[in-house]
């Protein structure tokens, strides 16, 4: 009788290093990633680790980005706002990971309002 090989995929908070999950894949199965958990003054940007082919026991991990740090530099800084002041006036362009960090106020538009807020959270 053949048997399938099952493998643990893990699923880690990146932030607080907590395990969020644990799902068993038969070989060679995609898996499915359940939600990231919420953590304020941060956005979740995507899974660090192949959801994809799971061959042998793994962790993915959740990855966040600071809110309002649009360059991806690790602090919010007034080079921030006005990255977001430069993209309201058509003058730069945002990756969606960037998009996702300049709005500050969450309503799903990137805005003047947002880059006034980052620079309030400067202060």
């Amino acid at each position: 009788v053949l048997s399938i090989n099952v493998y643990t995929v893990t699923f880690v908070d990146g932030l607080d290093g907590s395990a969020i999950a644990e799902v068993s894949v038969e070989h060679g199965s995609n898996v499915t990633a359940p939600a990231a958990p919420a953590h304020d003054g941060y956005v979740f940007t995507g899974w660090n680790g192949s959801l994809v082919n799971v061959t042998e026991n793994r962790t993915v991990t959740a990855e966040y980005s600071l809110l309002g740090d649009v360059d991806g530099d690790g602090i919010v800084t007034a080079a921030d706002a006005l990255l977001v002041m430069r993209y309201c006036s058509d003058l730069a362009e945002l990756t969606p990971e960037q998009l996702e960090a300049a709005d500050f106020n969450g309503n799903g538009v990137v805005e003047l309002i947002d880059a006034l807020l980052i620079l309030r959270a400067v202060i």
